[in-house]
Parts: structure tokens; C-alpha cells; sequence
């Protein structure tokens, strides 16, 4: 029992099946390269092999993960530190108000 991958070239890699409960199986599969196409079928003993068809798999494109875990905050920090430097200058222009009327 497993899940059988041929690549393009007819080389075939079987991965075994464990069993997960009456009737229900699963397997951990891991293609040979990154890219490219497959074709799959699933060997059930004595029921035989089924057919699943081709797979494509595609290249996985390079990302900086760190950036794109702070591309959604970025928004937030820019608008809180807006917020700060509001508060702060009313503060200070605030705080100079009150000197002068206590100089009067």
C-alpha cells in the first residue's frame, strides 16, 4: 500500500502507506525535484493500483520571509508613530501655551 511518483524521465519512487483508522491510509510524500512534472497512482494491495494521474509541480519563488512578515505591520507602525508625534506636539504647544498665560 503507498503512493506511487514517476517522473518525467520513467523513474518511479514508492512511498509507503500507514494505516490511520479502518479503511483510511496515509502516506508522506516527497518528490525527487522541485520542479516538474508527475504522474501518481495509489497501490491498494490487493485491490489493485489507481490511477490519479499528472501532477505539475512548480518552482517555489525566493522570498525574504523577515520583509514579508513586516509588510502587513508597516501600515500600523506609520500610522501610530503619526499619532505620537501629534500628541507630542500638542502637548508642547500646550505646555507653552500655559508658561505664557502664567507669565501674564
Amino acid at each position: 500500500m503507498g503512493i506511487q511518483i514517476t517522473n518525467a524521465d520513467g523513474t518511479t519512487v514508492v512511498f509507503a502507506a500507514v494505516r490511520d483508522g479502518l479503511g483510511h491510509y496515509v502516506a508522506d510524500v516527497r518528490f525527487p525535484s522541485s520542479t516538474g512534472d508527475y504522474s501518481w497512482a495509489i497501490r491498494m494491495g490487493w485491490f489493485g493500483s489507481q490511477d490519479l494521474g499528472t501532477l505539475h509541480v512548480a518552482p517555489v519563488p525566493p522570498t525574504n520571509w523577515a520583509m514579508s512578515a513586516v509588510k502587513p505591520i508597516r501600515g500600523v507602525l506609520v500610522a501610530a508613530l503619526a499619532a505620537l508625534s501629534g500628541v507630542a506636539i500638542a502637548d508642547a504647544l500646550a505646555i507653552r501655551r500655559r508658561k505664557m498665560l502664567a507669565s501674564q
